[in-house]
């Protein structure tokens, strides 16, 4: 909002290329909320140019001496200033994280929600597996090259495939298709994003899976034709 109302305020000297780029970034942004960070930065330096271009203008409107506008300046810099601490300290103790339900905490290192118990059982599968985008990312750093994901978090990268790839989460049917087309041996599920919770609801169901392998943040189900009636267990 803050950012949309510079533009109302500089309409008479604004530059079509800066239209262009914060238009490009700001659908970019819409896509993955990993992008707003690249929005943030694009879009940053050209609200600073046009709110200075309102405040140049209404200065200039009511003559004001040389210390207002210095003071102006002065009070918006320590705002934001106060704005980016306030985000800072709300982050690195987690309430931030809270606040907006995300299954995540602050520091370095690996998160806990990541698909670390079922790696090596990825590994030595005999196909291919399906898995919950928020799991993408991480099996391709740990599985590249000896095995492939079906999707990660980048999903317009995927060009025209992509919206199978989101109807497969929830319609049994396109995912029966794509299993065919694909060979589809095991589907790995976190149990945390909405996306992979709605699946978990019907493939529990189906007489197709079995769920072999049950943890904290995942769920490993694999394919009944293709795994051993001594390993049909209930988990």
């Amino acid at each position: 909002m803050f950012s949309a109302l510079s533009w109302i305020g500089h309409w008479r000297r604004v530059r079509f290329a800066h239209i262009l780029l914060y238009a490009a970034f700001l659908y970019l942004s819409t896509l993955a909320t990993r992008n707003m960070s690249l929005f943030a930065v694009v879009a940053t330096p050209i609200v600073i140019r046009n709110w200075n271009g309102v405040l140049d203008r209404f200065f200039h409107g009511r003559d004001a001496p040389a210390a207002m506008r210095m003071a102006a300046a002065a009070t918006t810099a320590a705002s934001m200033v106060l704005v980016a601490a306030m985000v800072w300290v709300n982050t690195s103790n987690n309430q931030l994280y809270a606040r907006l339900h995300w299954p995540r905490t602050f520091g370095v290192g690996l998160s806990e929600r990541f698909a670390a118990d079922v790696v090596d059982e990825l590994a030595e599968l005999d196909g291919r597996f399906f898995n919950s985008p928020d799991l993408g990312g991480y099996l391709i750093w740990k599985l590249y090259p000896r095995k492939q994901v079906a999707v990660d978090g980048r999903w317009e990268v995927y060009g025209d495939i992509y919206p199978e790839l989101n109807r497969a989460y929830l319609d049994p049917k396109v995912f029966a298709r794509l299993v065919d087309e694909y060979d589809i041996v095991a589907v790995v599920l976190s149990t945390r994003t909405p996306i992979a919770k709605k699946m978990t609801r019907w493939i529990r169901k189906s007489s197709s899976w079995h769920l072999t392998r049950k943890t904290k943040n995942v769920l490993l189900f694999e394919r009944i034709d293709r795994i051993d009636r001594s390993a049909r267990d209930p988990v």
